[in-house]
């Protein structure tokens, strides 16, 4: 599993959140979300939680070569 490390940009047209808002959307991103996608990765025994630095909500278009090499792993794995 790939996990966006950053909250993104609000939608077009919105006003941003104010600092503290802001502080308080990053502080769970970064406890809370990551909590749960470790909890969901541990379903599978062969599950991780890949938190990828950088990547927003959009990963394959933030960091294009990760998605990739992950794909290939299970491609690899699958004995493809």
């Amino acid at each position: 599993m790939l996990t966006a490390t950053q909250t993104g940009d609000p939608p077009p047209g919105s006003a941003p959140l104010p600092p503290a808002a802001q502080r308080d959307l990053d502080a769970w991103q970064q406890q809370d979300w990551m909590a749960a996608h470790d909890r969901l990765a541990a379903l599978s025994t062969r599950g991780q939680n890949r938190p990828i630095s950088g990547a927003g909500h959009y990963i394959h278009l933030d960091k294009p070569p990760v998605v990739i090499a992950a794909i290939e792993e299970v491609l690899d794995a699958a004995g493809r």
